[in-house]
């Protein structure tokens, strides 16, 4: 079997086979919720979702590819921001949504839902929803989905627990007055909140992965396409 991976970033994979690859996908976590005055704090960041798709593929073709990179943290009275895609070729063809942010104290303070809303795949997990914020702290962020199922929650100040087979754990929020949200792990933890004027934990990146059977990789393919046999 052959593998590629990729991390946050961006460019062009080209296909040294002809045939059918599986594409795998995990998005980038949402950051935490701002904070307000002391111990008021914001909701944890929801984890990012996982996709996979079988893809045709051609021999030599370059297919763009985006991974999402960490998503930062905000401040005071600032709702979280939500964690950037992954997706290849284009979001119509096989896109992982990002988690979204958590909510600011003064909007309620609640953990981001985690959601499998608007991926596109043969296979769509939601990441983990984040932590409420309570009294005295800041809510922890949901967990990044991963190839064995949906994200695990944030459980007030604690961060959801990491997913097998890819899905980053989200950060803890805060208790204290004020003080920084732990950002997510990759890959897609969401980020958790923070208290007063503290800076939210940013929301964990993404992740690609690409396979394919060994066998296809020959130069001399199955079709023979490459020497006129047959079109």
């Amino acid at each position: 079997m052959g593998e590629q991976v990729y991390t946050a970033g961006s460019g062009n994979w080209n296909s040294p086979v002809a045939g059918t690859v599986l594409i795998e996908c995990w998005a980038g976590g949402g950051s935490g919720g701002g904070g307000s005055g002391n111990g008021e704090g914001g909701g944890g960041g929801a984890g990012g979702q996982y996709v996979k798709k079988y893809i045709e593929v051609k021999k030599g073709t370059n297919y763009f590819y985006y991974v999402a990179p960490v998503r930062v943290g905000v401040g005071q009275d600032t709702n979280g921001n939500t964690g950037y895609p992954t997706y290849f070729v284009s979001y119509s063809e096989l896109i992982a949504r990002g988690g979204a942010g958590g909510q600011m104290y003064d909007d309620g303070g609640a953990g981001a839902a985690g959601s499998d809303a608007d991926g596109v795949g043969d296979v769509v997990y939601a990441g983990g929803g984040g932590g409420d914020s309570g009294v005295g702290y800041s809510g922890g962020g949901g967990g990044g989905a991963g190839s064995t199922g949906v994200g695990n929650d944030g459980d007030g100040i604690t961060g959801g627990d990491a997913k097998s087979e890819g899905g980053g754990g989200g950060g803890d929020g805060f208790e204290g007055n004020s003080g920084v949200g732990q950002p997510g792990e990759s890959y897609g933890g969401g980020g958790g909140g923070a208290t007063k004027a503290a800076t939210s934990g940013a929301g964990g990146a993404g992740y690609m992965r690409i396979t394919w059977d060994a066998i296809n990789t020959s130069k001399y393919d199955f079709n023979f396409r490459e020497y006129g046999y047959r079109t």
